[in-house]
């Protein structure tokens, strides 16, 4: 969505995404931006994680995103799940680019997706903000899940919100924590899976 073509930034988009942190912080929530969850530019190819001209492309999303929210996000995460796009990529064929078993090009696609987790750790902006995802929900919660995630959450640091609003394509969520109220934005979760969050 920010860069929905090589060089074109939709500079309109990532401000509708920094409004929603804000407003997210706004109601006393903390908000960890995950740079890149499972999905990447088409124009970047199937394969990306083996192209070398893949990394510098990342970085510069990275930081264009990070200089955007810094100011108002509590931490960001740079992968989502990084295992799931090498090995779930290229071993077992879950996610792009479907392969089976080339375990060479897993590998591969890992020492490039660590490179850029230790750039931009050494970032001086995105450095001190970067944490590791602990815990994944959805927010399609039922009551009793409800209890039982606030009984985890005393032992867990994060907890990682799928999406902070409902997306489409192949990475979708159902359901996000904010959605379209106006020419603005609510909460669209209970006053009880909320107050978990918080």
């Amino acid at each position: 969505r920010i860069e929905p073509r090589r060089g074109q930034v939709d500079w309109a988009a990532l401000e509708r995404y920094a409004r929603v942190v804000r407003h997210a912080r706004a109601l006393g929530l903390g908000v960890t931006v995950v740079l890149f969850d499972a999905a990447w530019p088409s124009w970047l190819g199937l394969e990306a994680w083996l192209m070398p001209w893949t990394v510098p492309y990342v970085l510069a999303h990275a930081r264009r995103v990070g200089e955007k929210v810094a100011n108002d996000v509590t931490g960001m995460v740079v992968f989502a799940d990084p295992q799931r796009l090498s090995e779930g990529g290229f071993v077992r064929a879950q996610c792009p680019p479907w392969r089976r078993g080339a375990l060479e090009d897993a590998r591969y696609a890992r020492r490039q997706i660590a490179g850029v987790e230790d750039e931009l750790s050494r970032d001086p902006v995105l450095g001190p903000l970067l944490v590791r995802s602990s815990r994944e929900i959805s927010l399609d919660l039922t009551p009793g899940e409800i209890s039982a995630l606030r009984d985890r959450s005393a032992h867990v640091d994060e907890v990682y919100v799928r999406s902070l609003v409902r997306g489409c394509g192949p990475t979708a969520v159902a359901r996000g924590l904010l959605e379209r109220d106006g020419a603005g934005w609510r909460i669209a979760l209970s006053d009880e899976l909320l107050e978990v969050l918080r």
